[in-house]
């Protein structure tokens, strides 16, 4: 309904400077195609069914959030995070998915608070334990193979909090890694 999506947009634009972290607001239908959003290109009748996020919503009947990514952004071309959430009516049957990108950049701010030492970096890592972001960015990066697979099966252990040691990706480097589930967030640091 063309009248009901011009309402939805218009409320979407009156809530968008509550969130200026936002690169995209989206409402998709039941298919994955975009039916209403904010910020940037909207995407309005683009398919999205293919992506992940949508699937895992789509498949999944618990309400929870899905965070997914990082992924490279279609339309705006950056590095984001998707957070998505299923839409369903009063039976409980799924209508769509509302979803909301956020640049990985915005983390910046964030870990710059941490007061790092010269030579450390902060990460945060989403639960399928792909780098979401590092700071500072031109630190020896730590999203190497290794490193990657190290953190992975540690934070398959039933531990929120853990210590490990690895080597950077030539060997000639060895790295100690602390790391924490956040709290109320589907990250670890």
């Amino acid at each position: 309904n063309p009248a009901k999506a011009a309402q939805v947009n218009d409320y979407l634009k009156k809530i968008s400077p509550l969130i200026p972290e936002l690169v995209s607001l989206r409402i998709m239908n039941q298919t994955g195609t975009v039916i209403a959003g904010i910020n940037g290109a909207t995407a309005l009748g683009v398919d999205r069914s293919f992506r992940d996020y949508f699937q895992r919503v789509r498949d999944k009947p618990a309400p929870e959030l899905i965070v997914s990514g990082p992924l490279l952004g279609a339309i705006s071309r950056q590095k984001v995070i998707v957070l998505a959430r299923r839409l369903t009516v009063r039976d409980g049957s799924f209508v769509g998915v509302v979803s909301a990108s956020i640049e990985t950049r915005k983390f910046t701010g964030l870990l710059a608070k941490l007061n790092l030492k010269p030579g450390r970096t902060a990460a945060l890592f989403n639960k399928d334990f792909s780098l979401v972001h590092e700071y500072p960015e031109s630190a020896p990066p730590l999203s190497d193979a290794l490193t990657a697979q190290r953190l992975g099966a540690n934070l398959i252990s039933p531990t929120e909090r853990g210590v490990f040691v690895s080597r950077n990706g030539k060997g000639d480097i060895e790295q100690t890694h602390y790391f924490r589930k956040l709290q109320d967030f589907p990250f670890h640091a």
